[in-house]
């Protein structure tokens, strides 16, 4: 991802993820924030609040001195853009047998 040049210029790199485990059903999640306080932390409640599983979501923030500051609304806004990207792509099922690049 950092091959990127968007990616390896963001201030911050920010992921959450949520994962199940079978058969017990146990969740491991975790969070990054990278920095920007509590983003990653919002972005694991927010999937949570969804019952997300099996999800890992990534988002960059890139802070530039010319634009306005966002503030709080920074969580929205990445929070939207993985539900979005969640919805357009929708529920995908992964066969154990198939390769890893798929």
């Amino acid at each position: 991802m950092k091959a990127d040049p968007q990616v390896a210029s963001s201030t911050h790199i920010i992921y959450a993820f949520r994962i199940e485990g079978k058969p017990t059903g146990t969740i491991q999640e975790n969070f990054d924030s990278d920095g920007d306080y509590f983003t990653g932390l919002q972005l694991l409640n927010r999937m949570q609040d969804d019952h997300d599983t099996n999800m890992l979501c990534i988002a960059t923030l890139t802070r530039l001195p010319t634009f306005r500051h966002i503030g709080r609304d920074r969580f929205n806004y990445i929070a939207a853009a993985c539900r979005n990207a969640k919805d357009l792509l929708g529920p995908r099922t992964i066969d154990p047998d198939q390769s890893a690049d798929v």
